[in-house]
């Protein structure tokens, strides 16, 4: 994800792992990068999305000592989890549904 700014908008999402990514901090608050890689993946590029969710404003960096960050949802990254769980919600209810759990509504 080189050369992401901070004006992609929803489109960061678009990336392998942003979502799992910001899911993972969202339940494992003030983690690790190394945390982080270990609860989603250990591609190469890992490295480049974090970085590239800290500069879009969905995650922030705190530097607890030199050289060692913990990472967290900014006040954005929260309200884009809380949205992206609804969704998750509302499209496992309607897989459900449409194996025979409930009614379908179109």
């Amino acid at each position: 994800m080189g050369g992401v700014g901070t004006d992609v908008g929803a489109r960061i999402l678009e990336g392998n792992h942003m979502v799992a990514i910001l899911q993972f901090v969202a339940g494992h608050r003030r983690c690790r990068r190394n945390s982080i890689y270990k609860g989603v993946s250990r591609i190469g590029t890992m490295s480049d999305k974090i970085d590239a969710l800290v500069a879009a404003g969905l995650l922030y960096e705190d530097e607890v000592s030199p050289g060692r960050y913990m990472y967290d949802l900014t006040t954005t990254g929260e309200g884009v989890v809380v949205h992206l769980d609804a969704i998750d919600r509302l499209m496992r209810r309607e897989e459900k549904e449409s194996e025979g759990e409930g009614p379908l509504r179109k």
